[in-house]
């Protein structure tokens, strides 16, 4: 009985079923699998960079692409949220927003991480405050 409760009050996400079963009507646009960052990389979570025919960088590849041909119209804009740090965001918005780009569309990437932006970290990019 014990296992049962603890069963039915878990509400984690804990297999793809589970999600197809939570999202009926909408399409899953891709899987990404478990991912290494190299150590020695300059930019090491630029999967699509520095390793652009891995599993990894191919199943990103997969996502940007089926964004832009789903059955839906193209999105002007795409937005990645989730509920909690640290679920690879920042990673996620990167690598879509290279392969739109490597793909020669137009892009603009804003992180609006507002108490921890990330991705000027992942871009290796220096932060410089705005002229007055």
């Amino acid at each position: 009985m014990v296992v049962f409760l603890v069963e039915s009050l878990d509400k984690t996400v804990t297999d793809e079923e589970y999600v197809k079963y939570l999202f009926k009507d909408k399409p899953i646009l891709g899987r990404i699998p478990e991912i290494e960052f190299p150590a020695g990389s300059d930019h090491p979570e630029l999967v699509i960079l520095n390793d652009p025919t891995s599993p990894a960088a191919e199943s990103l590849k997969l996502i940007s692409t089926n964004i832009e041909y789903s059955d839906t119209p193209a999105p002007k804009s795409v937005g990645i949220t989730s509920a909690g740090p640290g679920e690879g965001k920042s990673f996620l918005a990167a690598n879509i927003a290279l392969s739109y780009a490597q793909n020669g569309l137009k892009t603009l990437l804003i992180d609006l991480d507002m108490r921890r932006p990330r991705l000027e970290k992942v871009l290796g990019l220096d932060r410089t405050p705005c002229p007055k």
